[in-house]
Formats: C-alpha cells, sequence, structure tokens
C-alpha cells in the first residue's frame, strides 16, 4: 500500500456503491480481557465516516442501526454486560499515511461505568486496506493497568471486514 494513497481509500470508502453489503459480515478471531473477564471477539465491522475509518469489534452481532450510530447507540446494552466491545479509529496522517486513532474499550467489567481509551499503547497491523474492506491484527504486548482505577486490560484479534460506506450509514441514521 503506497503511503499516498490512504486518503484517496478514505474518499472512495465514503461513497463507493454497493461494497460492504448487509449479507456481508466481517469476522473477528481472538479475545480481550477486563479485570480477569476474558471474552471472545468473533464479529467485525468497518465504518468509513469523512476523512477515518472506524473498525468495531464485538462479542455479538450489531444490528445496522447500532453501527450506524456506535458507540452511543450500544452504551446502555454495554453497560447491562450485553455487549462488549473495541473500537479504532484510522485515518490519514499529514504525509498521507496510516495514522491510528484511540483504541476504545466498551465492557461492563471495568471498576466504573466508563469505556476507557489508549492511544500507543497497543498495536494494530493491517494487511488489507482498499475501498472495500479492511483487515488486520490488532494486540497489547502486555495487560495494561488504566489509569487511577487500576484496571487491567490486553487483547489480541485479527480481523477482516467489509466497509459500510459513509452514504449507507446516512441512509441507516434516516438522512437520506
Amino acid at each position: 500500500m503506497k503511503p499516498l494513497a490512504v486518503g484517496f481509500i478514505f474518499a472512495m470508502a465514503a461513497v463507493a456503491g454497493g461494497t460492504g453489503q448487509a449479507a456481508e459480515q466481517g469476522k473477528a478471531d481472538g479475545r480481550m480481557s477486563v479485570n480477569g473477564k476474558v471474552v471472545k471477539l468473533s464479529h467485525a465491522y468497518a465504518r468509513a465516516d469523512p476523512g477515518s475509518l472506524h473498525v468495531i469489534l464485538t462479542d455479538v452481532p450489531l444490528s445496522d442501526l447500532d453501527l450506524a450510530g456506535f458507540p452511543d447507540s450500544v452504551i446502555k446494552t454495554v453497560n447491562s454486560g450485553k455487549l462488549n466491545a473495541l473500537s479504532f479509529t484510522i485515518g490519514a496522517d499529514s504525509k498521507g499515511g496510516v495514522e491510528f486513532g484511540d483504541t476504545d474499550i466498551y465492557d461492563s467489567a471495568f471498576k466504573y461505568a466508563w469505556s476507557p481509551s489508549i492511544k500507543g499503547k497497543d498495536k494494530v497491523e493491517l494487511t488489507t486496506l482498499d475501498e472495500n474492506r479492511v483487515a488486520g491484527r490488532g494486540r497489547t504486548e502486555k495487560p495494561l493497568t488504566l489509569g487511577e482505577t487500576g484496571d487491567v486490560f490486553d487483547y489480541n484479534v485479527s480481523f477482516s471486514a467489509p466497509i459500510r460506506t459513509w452514504e449507507e450509514m446516512q441512509a441507516v441514521r434516516g438522512f437520506r
């Protein structure tokens, strides 16, 4: 993947028609652990927004509406313990190369009802990034102790997901 192509890929993914159909589901294979509670992550989603791509990995399937509104649409479900997820954002840096944003963690096992973010404390590697699909692997090298709460988190998961376009997500949200 040539670095200068990344911005173009995000632009194409945002409007490309016919990619990431609802019938085509992504897959995740791995786990995350919060305070000793291990969760298998088996579902992968990718949502294009203008200028970025959100990758969401979950233990249970998301509806199109939950994907379109993630994370706000699922906070109550996370807090009730019925959904566990992690997500990260992929953007383009000033030179057109790949830049990763925060990795956000959604799990009811945290000591307080919060969803922490980690940036630069995990490693995400992409094997595929084009206008139709994103695939790769994310992990922490060792368990992380988070903030003043002392919560302990780690993960290791591979993923592959079709990219749902901005146009598709706007339609789901009722804006088109």
